[in-house]
């Protein structure tokens, strides 16, 4: 499927929305001010709907288009929801709150969070990616961190968020690019071929990093209106560096003392100045041996280390092996897919 035959798939009415056009019963069958649980919202759907069976069998994603002209009444479920408004308007309640997404908005809800759909209307587009909880830490939470400070810092503050809140609102900044994303999960799950599943993970992983970004430049811009450090910017300077700054280099460039800086960090990141430089250098330099033909005394000097044996010794109190049997493993690993 082109692009344009996405818009006309998204554009044309399903039953449901001809159903409720021609104002019939609610599709779900269901008073609307009924407080209701995930099953008994879904009863209905399920039975008539062998992707959605899949799903709570066996599936670990289901992408499925809300019906436009009708609500969905509160309810909650035990999977993961990430909504994307793709034209319009959405309104939503989640925890008695009112929430208002615009178009190239996402949104992230927890499990067990109830939440209600309000009226839609003809433009009000919005897709809904329902994601079983395993999905979403296998395959895009633990790839994304694999090799970055940042990343995981991100991702925990994502998950303290959420963790507080149930969900959080993304006014993404690069609307464009995450509409090509959605076009190609949608092309690869409507009409699916070889290697679709892998695609489709792929696209996840960019749509999810993209929101990561969003997500952390919200809160630099936060963190600068009110002249606060964000520990954000401290982790983006040392990566960029890849480790090779001192702690007086930081001081000067963040213009704070360096005793308060080392403890800052310490504070926010759980571990001290020195252990956050050999985790970004450790990073560098399973990075090279994944992606490179490097030997390994070259990786040892571009990831920052001067002392050969300290390296080894550093590599393998983390990894358990040798920096050549790393590579080898992951290179098998590669041979057998």
């Amino acid at each position: 499927m082109n692009k344009q035959q996405i818009r006309d798939y998204l554009l044309s009415y399903t039953d449901t929305e001809r159903s409720a056009l021609s104002q019939k019963s609610d599709p779900f069958n269901i008073e609307t001010n009924e407080e209701l649980s995930y099953n008994k919202t879904l009863d209905h759907a399920i039975s008539k709907n062998e992707k959605m069976r899949d799903f709570l069998n066996d599936s670990q994603l289901l992408i499925v288009k809300h019906a436009r002209f009708s609500s969905l009444p509160p309810h909650s479920h035990d999977y993961i929801e990430m909504c994307y408004v793709y034209s319009g308007k959405i309104d939503m309640v989640i925890n008695s709150e009112k929430i208002s997404l615009n178009q190239g908005d996402f949104c992230l809800l927890d499990t067990g969070v109830i939440h209600q759909i309000l009226d839609t209307a003809e433009k009000d587009i919005l897709i809904n990616i329902l994601i079983k909880r395993e999905y979403f830490s296998t395959k895009m939470v633990s790839k994304i961190a694999h090799n970055s400070t940042l990343s995981k810092f991100a991702i925990d503050a994502l998950s303290e968020d959420q963790k507080h809140n149930q969900f959080i609102v993304f006014e993404t900044v690069n609307h464009e690019f995450i509409e090509d994303a959605i076009f190609g999960i949608l092309t690869h799950y409507l009409e699916p071929s070889i290697f679709s599943k892998e695609v489709i993970d792929t696209y996840m992983m960019i749509i999810f990093s993209e929101l990561l970004r969003s997500f952390h430049e919200k809160k630099v811009q936060y963190y600068q209106s009110h002249n606060q450090l964000y520990i954000g910017d401290i982790l983006t300077y040392i990566e960029q560096r890849q480790g090779n700054c001192t702690l007086s280099d930081l001081a000067r460039v963040f213009n704070f003392n360096s005793n308060y800086l080392s403890r800052f960090i310490k504070k926010n990141v759980g571990k001290s100045f020195i252990d956050l430089i050999q985790e970004i250098r450790l990073n560098q330099a399973t990075t090279l041996l994944r992606t490179t033909d490097l030997s390994i005394e070259a990786i040892i000097q571009q990831s920052g280390y001067k002392n050969i044996n300290f390296f080894y010794k550093k590599f393998y109190a983390v990894f358990h092996e040798s920096p050549k049997d790393y590579r080898k493993r992951l290179q098998q690993l590669g041979d057998s897919l």
